[in-house]
């Protein structure tokens, strides 16, 4: 696959094209950032990551077209000199911050980047929000309120654009909102022994939860709401983290045991998609749940609980339901959606569900935005 964006104009040589990142973990912007650099042409493109650490699941899945350099920092504040050094010696024409705190630390340190060099960067999620688990927050947030050091800045939905103006000032004129984009597995893999027995064959009342457990992913709340829905209801949880004893606790202590299983680390979770009723949604925020995207991708509903952020642009009456943040009642409300969903599959047509995403989040058509917007702020930057 290769994007349709013009050759940069007047250049013969690659446009040469930097992002830092810490690593290359198996988390949602490192997975973007991976199908980005892997589906560029690279007869007109040469994408330059710099990790802090050289490291993480998704290394092995960079194109050997790509340069991937090892900055060897512990943390992203000790590593501006080293940035500045492999600027130097790539010369790429734009660097992108490609995660928020990340982000914040290159605005902060602008003046010892190279003068010459157009500095951007991509929000990853909702910033007034996802400082408060950073390990030292309050220089975070006094460093983001030097964003507009950055001559541009992507955020992945309206609620990143709206948190950034209205929290950190950032300038309007400054974001450009491109959706994240969803692409197509391996589709190699299967459900596990243990999950095959597990599921059964009652597909349909089978609840899914895809991601981190972490305090904001709040994954407890899909265990709060299986004693209100029948017994015949069960629920996989893929995913692992910080609080992974404190779920098992929960499970346990609430006698759910034979109801619910955790997979735990799982690559490819596209067979689990495949036979879910629907997927469940429980974080207290998102910029952009690329879990969205990819539950419908196979066609499957999702049942999104009072989260807030770019969450609420994805969902649809004809891909889920969307319970918004300050509707009154509480799990009883989330019980009652996941059985609209579950309870009556012709609401649904799995088959549109895949085709719409498909077409609306495609690779190539955010591939294409993206180039064109880096293009056109280092275009502006250079004539301004």
């Amino acid at each position: 696959m290769t994007n349709t964006a013009s050759h940069p104009e007047g250049s013969m040589e690659k446009y040469k094209i930097a992002f830092v990142i810490p690593t290359l973990d198996k988390g949602g912007a490192e997975r973007v950032l991976v199908h980005f650099v892997n589906n560029l042409d690279y007869s007109k493109y040469q994408p330059i990551i710099f990790c802090l650490k050289k490291k993480g699941d998704l290394l092995a899945a960079v194109n050997k077209e790509v340069v991937v350099v090892d900055l060897d920092s512990p943390r992203v504040y000790f590593s501006i000199f080293k940035i500045r050094r492999e600027v130097k010696k790539y010369k790429p024409i734009v660097l992108i911050g490609w995660m928020g705190h990340v982000n914040a630390v290159l605005a902060f340190y602008r003046s010892l980047l190279p003068s010459g060099l157009t500095l951007m960067c991509r929000e990853s999620s909702i910033p007034s929000k996802f400082i408060n688990y950073y390990r030292a927050p309050g220089i975070f947030r006094f460093m983001y309120r030097f964003l507009n050091r950055h001559e541009g800045i992507i955020c992945q939905s309206d609620a990143m654009r709206q948190d950034l103006e209205e929290h950190f000032k950032v300038d309007h004129e400054r974001i450009c909102v491109i959706n994240n984009p969803v692409v197509l597995p391996p589709g190699n893999s299967l459900l596990s022994v243990e999950a095959v027995s597990f599921i059964g064959a009652n597909t349909g009342k089978l609840l899914l939860f895809v991601g981190r457990f972490s305090q904001e992913k709040q994954a407890e709340l899909a265990i709060e709401v299986m004693p209100l829905l029948p017994a015949e209801y069960k629920l996989v949880l893929v995913g692992y983290g910080p609080m992974d004893q404190e779920i098992r606790g929960k499970i346990s202590a609430a006698g759910l045991t034979g109801r619910i299983l955790i997979i735990g680390d799982c690559t490819d979770p596209t067979p689990y998609y495949q036979q879910a009723g629907c997927l469940v949604l429980t974080s207290s925020f998102e910029g952009f749940p690329n879990v969205l995207l990819e539950a419908n991708l196979q066609g499957c509903p999702v049942v999104v609980y009072k989260t807030k952020g770019g969450a609420r642009e994805i969902v649809t009456p004809d891909n889920g339901v969307y319970i918004e943040p300050d509707a009154p009642g509480g799990l009883e409300q989330f019980a009652e959606a996941v059985r609209s969903v579950c309870e009556y599959p012709g609401r649904y047509n799995r088959h549109e569900i895949a085709s719409k995403t498909k077409e609306q989040y495609g690779i190539q058509k955010t591939i294409c935005s993206y180039l064109d917007y880096i293009e056109k702020i280092v275009k502006k930057r250079k004539t301004g």
